[in-house]
């Protein structure tokens, strides 16, 4: 009878490491300052605007690889961005006959 373990069978793995620190949180009940807007804010979300009315920054894109990262849009996409671009889609699917 061969034994109960064999190199073959040898779980192998990684060394347990510390777990990282949790992540920052904020005020819960907070809501976006925008006017009109009672969105509900996350308290993961470090700003007092909820996506939407987030104002656009930088957005860098780093590659692993050495290729040239495409940019990411500079804001979410509102609903009148989402529109333009289905329109944009129908331009050249549309027949006037």
């Amino acid at each position: 009878m061969a034994p109960a373990t064999t190199h073959k069978s040898t779980v192998r793995g990684a060394l347990a490491q510390p777990l990282r620190p949790p992540s920052p949180t904020y005020l819960p009940g907070r809501v976006c300052r925008a006017e009109g807007c009672r969105t509900s804010l996350s308290v993961y979300n470090p700003t007092d605007t909820c996506a939407i009315h987030e104002e656009r920054r930088p957005f860098h894109q780093h590659s692993g690889w050495g290729r040239e990262a495409k940019d990411a849009p500079r804001r979410p996409m509102e609903e009148r961005d989402v529109l333009r671009e289905w329109i944009r889609g129908l331009e050249g699917s549309v027949s006037t006959r």
